[in-house]
């Protein structure tokens, strides 16, 4: 079981992540672990079991972590993928303007996370694409 901890440098939850959101990290563990360390009290120290307890759940966090992360590419390559369908259809989407655009998908990409298709030179996130139809039959 963990106690409480007080420690004379507060650890938040958001000093956790860069972005400042309420996910405990890695080092924001480690810290609180540390500090529960410093602090406990000498003639009643934490028992063995309750400090593995502690190492085994840092494990499991490290773990989870990493098997987020693949999942996370594992994702974005399957949609990478399933894109590569569109490569040759003609595909229509509203501009910035709301002019409604139609175009040869080029090609696929991923740029900062986010699926792209290349429809005449121009660069059109995916989510943005209305519609999907097989490229026009032109006769020689």
């Amino acid at each position: 079981m963990i106690e409480a901890v007080q420690s004379p440098s507060p650890i938040s939850a958001h000093a956790a992540t860069p972005g400042g959101n309420s996910e405990l990290g890695k080092n924001s563990f480690l810290k609180l672990l540390v500090a529960q360390m410093q602090n406990q009290d000498p003639l009643n120290p934490q028992s063995n079991a309750e400090f593995v307890a502690q190492l085994a759940q840092f494990s499991s966090l490290e773990q989870m972590q990493d098997v987020n992360k693949n999942l996370g590419t594992m994702l974005t390559g399957s949609q990478l993928g399933g894109a590569g369908n569109l490569i040759g259809k003609q595909a229509s989407w509203s501009d910035a303007q709301g002019v409604k655009q139609t175009g040869l998908v080029e090609k696929v990409t991923i740029k900062d996370g986010a699926l792209q298709a290349v429809i005449n030179g121009t660069e059109v996130p995916a989510d943005k694409i209305s519609e999907i139809a097989p490229a026009p039959v032109t006769v020689p």
